[in-house]
């Protein structure tokens, strides 16, 4: 609701501007230039040229030349003037440049209805682009925090029992700096720290248990056939054939049960994809993995940040990929 609120703030101003100036318009749409009844007819009289007819030649020219450089103002006082002076001597038809004199205003009118629709156009453009780019910093703020929220629901085991073995350790120190402050009756704090103590003494066996399993699990896969065999292709410069590459899944599938179907519910990879997850949960390095995969390290950073992306959201590295994959096999 906030961010709709942002880009409305953004587009009202903009709507009552184009609003307010499409108001003011209806003065210059189509408006008839008014046109002076004495003025147009039809002169009965038929004399010889003077030289009040020469000057009306030469405003009508000027007027004309005007036209053609764009200086409406200039023509239209030039043709007023000889339609003064043509109404005034009866001598030319004064009704031509009275519709001349219209047409005139009519295309003045057409200019200043260009500059605005110019105008709102300009306004319109520069609202769209400040919603759009106010839509993106919102977007991008979101994957953020989603990608934030993300990471830390993948964090590793290990990671987790890390920051929960340094938060007792601190809590340990926090006490025994009050316990050396204090005089007199202690027994409380000194009951504290023996309970952070217990605690953190229990956190550090769990996590040598962890270890153990971990380690054992690994020992597994690497003393096995397909992994040795996987390593010698490595040397070699070869990559996994079919035989090679079933071997080798049925061996992690066996030592992790859990792992592709925890895959499978969050993304639905394509062979290839699924050869580079198990590769990397593996501890194979990128060239490794383009070794025996086959494919190009391009290819497996494309791979890891297409995964991690679907599951995670757009602001997700492909680093993250592999941290997700290890939370898989705890």
């Amino acid at each position: 609701m906030i961010h709709k609120m942002r880009i409305l703030t953004i587009l009202c101003p903009s709507l009552l501007l184009i609003a307010a100036m499409g108001g003011g318009c209806g003065r210059y749409v189509d408006t008839p230039a008014p046109t002076d009844s004495t003025a147009v007819f039809t002169p009965v009289l038929d004399v010889e040229p003077d030289d009040t007819t020469k000057l009306i030649a030469s405003l009508r020219e000027a007027a004309y030349l005007s036209r053609e450089k764009g200086s409406m103002d200039t023509a239209f006082v030039c043709l007023d003037s000889a339609l003064q002076m043509s109404v005034s001597s009866g001598k030319f038809r004064a009704r031509r440049e009275a519709l001349t004199i219209e047409n005139l205003r009519r295309e003045g009118s057409l200019g200043r209805d260009f500059i605005f629709l110019l105008t709102v156009l300009v306004v319109a453009a520069f609202a769209a682009v400040a919603s759009l780019i106010e839509f993106i910093r919102i977007k991008n703020a979101d994957n953020k925090k989603r990608a934030a929220r993300f990471l830390s629901q993948i964090r590793t085991g290990e990671q987790q029992l890390a920051e929960m073995e340094q938060h007792h350790q601190t809590e340990i120190r926090i006490l025994e700096g009050k316990l050396a402050l204090m005089e007199g009756d202690n027994s409380q704090l000194r009951q504290d720290i023996a309970d952070e103590q217990a605690k953190l003494q229990l956190l550090q066996e769990y996590r040598k248990e962890r270890e153990n399993k971990r380690d054992s699990k690994q020992r597994l896969i690497r003393e096995s056939e397909p992994y040795r065999r996987a390593c010698a292709l490595i040397e070699q410069g070869r990559s996994l054939n079919d035989a090679d590459w079933e071997a080798l899944r049925t061996k992690v599938e066996e030592v992790y049960p859990a792992f592709r179907e925890a895959l499978y519910a969050d993304y639905k990879p394509s062979p290839l994809e699924y050869r580079v997850c198990v590769l990397i949960i593996l501890g194979f390095k990128l060239v490794e993995v383009g070794a025996l995969a086959p494919t190009s390290k391009q290819n497996i950073t494309s791979i890891r940040k297409r995964i991690i992306q679907h599951i995670g959201g757009p602001a997700m590295r492909p680093a993250d990929c592999d941290t997700y994959l290890m939370s898989l096999i705890e």
